[in-house]
């Protein structure tokens, strides 16, 4: 699944790329692409290249990349699901990686990794410099182990994804969060942190404002999640496998 705003003049690229990448290690794989927002001619242009292979779902205001990840999540049909951030900011040869390591049992989630040591960053010291801090403040009040959970490639089970996902509420970037705590509150701990590739220019996605609105939201889900405990305890493992 594919979540994209305002890339009207890279969405043919970035999707001609994915499913070039798709096709070299599976024999069956969809594409859902979720514009987020009537913003411009993103949808339209994405829906011309008539992929086989291609769903285009149209939100006609812009909610945020939480908003548009629950609903392609819901449409989704394959045993494996994930989502890869549009813009080509990662590469996704990544994505290879991630479904192997979910189909091979040993990810209950396979997260793409900054901090991984094999990964190859290439990004601005601001954008480290509140990355670290992020990931620091993520630790202290979740106390999750990854190193690093906001790289917008992650994969899981179906089923795993369509449950958590039901009961995610931000509409914002800090959904990536509120997944993984969400995860390891019902036991699905083994959160599995690989290399990726990564070209990231912080004008084109991150400002100012963002980071402000993303600490809100997270605040928002420590509040919800380890003071009011709002957030239902199931599905668990042995729910979903038995």
């Amino acid at each position: 699944m594919v979540p994209a705003y305002g890339q009207e003049k890279t969405i043919a690229a970035d999707l001609t790329r994915i499913r070039s990448t798709l096709s070299g290690f599976a024999s069956d794989f969809e594409i859902v692409l979720v514009v987020d927002g009537r913003v411009d001619e993103t949808a339209a242009v994405a829906s011309a290249l008539d992929f086989d292979e291609l769903t285009v779902h149209l939100i006609e205001k812009n909610r945020g990349k939480g908003n548009a990840l629950r609903a392609g999540i819901r449409m989704v049909s394959g045993d494996i699901v994930g989502y890869l951030d549009a813009g080509m900011d990662i590469d996704p040869t990544a994505v290879a990686i991630a479904a192997n390591l979910v189909e091979n049992g040993e990810a209950d989630i396979a997260i793409g990794s900054k901090r991984h040591v094999d990964s190859e960053v290439n990004y601005p010291l601001r954008r480290r410099i509140y990355s670290f801090g992020y990931q620091a403040l993520v630790k202290v009040m979740f106390d999750l182990e990854a190193l690093d959970t906001q790289v917008g490639l992650k994969f899981m089970r179906r089923e795993l994804a369509q449950s958590l996902f039901a009961d995610l509420k931000v509409d914002g970037f800090s959904i990536d969060i509120e997944l993984l705590a969400l995860a390891v509150r019902r036991g699905f701990d083994r959160i599995v942190e690989f290399p990726v590739g990564i070209n990231l220019d912080f004008q084109s996605s991150v400002r100012a404002s963002t980071v402000r609105h993303m600490l809100m939201d997270t605040i928002r889900v420590f509040w919800r999640m380890r003071v009011l405990d709002l957030y239902p305890g199931h599905p668990t493992r042995g729910d979903l496998w038995g």
